[in-house]
């Protein structure tokens, strides 16, 4: 179900484009592999894709905008009513607090990468004087 929404959203979305589902991570992993890649683009979550692309370097995350944000969730135990409590309060008191949107921003939308931080402490740097 959630595969074939996806695809009609994205159809609807890129009615030009040539869209070949893959029948999974292992069909994805094959194509990144693969040298002769003749695929200009591969949708899913940016979540996914940033692991993706940590085994890939040669491959760019790209988040389109608008963001579409779609509902996540944890897999807890039947009668697992303490965890399950627990984990909704977390939930509620990370997005109160803003840490949610702050974690994604850093980490999904780029914002690590934006941050100007001056160079790590260094022996060749900060004790030796070797580079500048």
């Amino acid at each position: 179900m959630r595969r074939a929404c996806a695809y009609s959203r994205a159809r609807s979305m890129l009615p030009q484009a040539v869209l070949v589902p893959l029948s999974g991570p292992g069909a994805l992993r094959e194509m990144f592999e693969s040298e002769s890649l003749a695929v200009d683009a591969i949708g899913g979550l940016s979540e996914e894709g940033a692991a993706w692309t940590l085994l890939y370097p040669r491959f760019t995350l790209v988040v389109p905008k608008p963001t579409v944000f779609t509902p996540q969730g944890f897999g807890v135990a039947r009668g697992n009513q303490p965890l399950a409590q627990t984990l909704d309060a977390w939930i509620t008191e990370e997005k109160a607090k803003g840490t949610m949107d702050a974690l994604y921003r850093y980490w999904m939308l780029g914002d690590a990468a934006k941050s100007a931080k001056p160079p790590r402490w260094s022996v060749i740097r900060n004790v030796l004087h070797w580079v500048p």
